[in-house]
């Protein structure tokens, strides 16, 4: 059974930097989960880290995030950090045994209540906190009151206002996060930008829907 401490560690996951990309046709990327095999469509415009020192550099971005695995990592082509997405699954990952229906309800009904609302704000001043020690840098990353964006048959959104420090500069940014369920496993699939690429949140909300959507479990020939 899903826990409230796995649904914590999904929405504490949104963290970092257009409508939608069109996807190309059916160029679809693959990773695993526990022993599955998942793919997606890989949007047009966005690619996947190449080179050394770009895989070298997703891999840290990942490891700041201490609760959940980040599977993919999506930039929009040519840049690093700041229009990309991730998706991702809790580090403590447990199967979704009830209907992807109900269990998304019950995700958007708990996440309205001031008891889950207090949790997130203590989980996500814990996130700050761990990406300052990471990095070895105060005020790293402040993340603001995570704002319920609506649910549909897809998936549960969530918005993020976001300050994240570069050198001496603060750069704003915002983060709509998917959470879904494909064949009993548990998704976000996080889209983040700077403000100051003009994006909104309901743009980056259909950026990980679409992704979401396209998730599928590969089945064994």
């Amino acid at each position: 059974m899903i826990t409230t401490r796995n649904i914590l560690a999904a929405l504490t996951s949104l963290a970092l930097a257009a409508t939608p990309g069109l996807a190309r046709a059916e160029q679809r990327e693959t990773f695993n989960v526990g022993g599955a095999a998942y793919s997606y469509v890989l949007p047009e415009g966005f690619c996947l880290p190449s080179g050394a020192e770009e895989v070298a550099l997703a891999k840290e971005v990942a490891a700041l995030d201490k609760v959940s695995v980040t599977h993919a990592n999506l930039d929009r082509c040519g840049s690093f950090g700041e229009e990309y997405t991730h998706i991702k699954t809790p580090i403590q990952n447990e199967p979704v045994k009830m209907a992807k229906p109900l269990f998304l309800a019950l995700i958007a009904r708990q996440f309205q209540t001031a008891d889950a609302q207090a949790k997130m704000d203590t989980a996500l001043r814990n996130v700050e906190a761990d990406i300052s020690k990471s990095v070895g840098e105060e005020n790293v990353l402040k993340v603001g009151t995570p704002q319920f964006g609506g649910l549909d048959k897809d998936c549960v959104y969530i918005f993020l206002n976001l300050d994240v420090q570069f050198g001496t500069e603060t750069k704003k940014g915002r983060a709509s996060g998917c959470l879904t369920v494909i064949d009993q496993q548990f998704f976000s699939v996080n889209s983040y930008a700077l403000v100051e690429s003009g994006l909104t949140f309901e743009a980056l909300k259909a950026r990980s829907r679409a992704i979401a959507v396209s998730l599928t479990k590969v089945t064994a020939p």
